[in-house]
């Protein structure tokens, strides 16, 4: 009788380990959302349009900023206690790979605010920011490509709509380089003019969706 018990003890835990950390994800995400949404209000100085979201932690308010980083960094290791089970390919676990790193990325953020674009200076702060920006936004665009393509293979009721959001990220990350050009004025300053906050805001946003998306149907789907 006891091998039986430990077996079913061991078939209940898997399903009820990953629903848990899909229901701590979308309440992550749901935090992070209403953290920076508040931000917009309560520090308005920063324009949306120009201004990263990274630059809230500059401001008065600046740990409502740094809390939300480390939510969302709590919400990705989450996601990959959720989408586990359901990743059997190496692509999808090179993914995983990828989304931890995002998660590291977004602790570092948290940690190091990222220096005004409006200054001429590099801060060790600022310098660490940027590092933490390009180990997890590139991090985030490739995790959701390679996860979205594992998980489409296994998921196909919902194979379209989790394509469409796995490719949001990566095409969003890659635009800005290639609108910086376009639209960088010829000093290399940053103004009002120059809408990166935007693009960044469309980036955070991709990954919000993809994030949410995923990690519930995870929740809702054995292995």
């Amino acid at each position: 009788m006891t091998p039986i018990t430990t077996y079913s003890e061991s078939a209940v835990r898997g399903p009820v380990v990953g629903v848990t950390a899909a229901k701590a994800c979308t309440g992550a995400v749901a935090l992070f959302i209403a953290l920076v949404a508040s931000l917009h209000v309560i520090e308005p100085e920063f324009g949306p349009m120009w201004r990263f979201v990274s630059e809230y932690s500059n401001g008065p308010y600046g740990m409502v900023m740094k809390l939300a980083f480390f939510v969302l960094a709590f919400g990705c290791g989450a996601a990959i206690a959720a989408l586990r089970p359901h990743v059997q390919t190496k692509p999808g676990r090179i993914g995983l790979f990828f989304l931890a790193l995002t998660s590291v990325g977004l602790v570092m953020a948290g940690m190091f605010d990222q220096d005004s674009i409006t200054a001429n200076v590099t801060t060790r702060e600022g310098t660490l920011h940027a590092i933490a920006t390009i180990i997890g936004i590139p991090g985030f665009a490739l995790a959701s490509l390679l996860l979205g393509s594992s998980l489409a293979r296994r998921w196909t009721s919902v194979r379209t709509p989790l394509i469409v959001l796995s490719h949001l990220p990566w095409i969003s990350f890659l635009s800005m380089p290639v609108y910086l050009a376009i639209a960088m004025p010829a000093d290399g300053r940053f103004d009002s003019t120059v809408w990166v906050g935007l693009i960044n805001r469309i980036f955070l946003a991709a990954m919000c969706a993809w994030l949410w998306f995923v990690v519930r149907r995870a929740g809702s789907t054995h292995s």
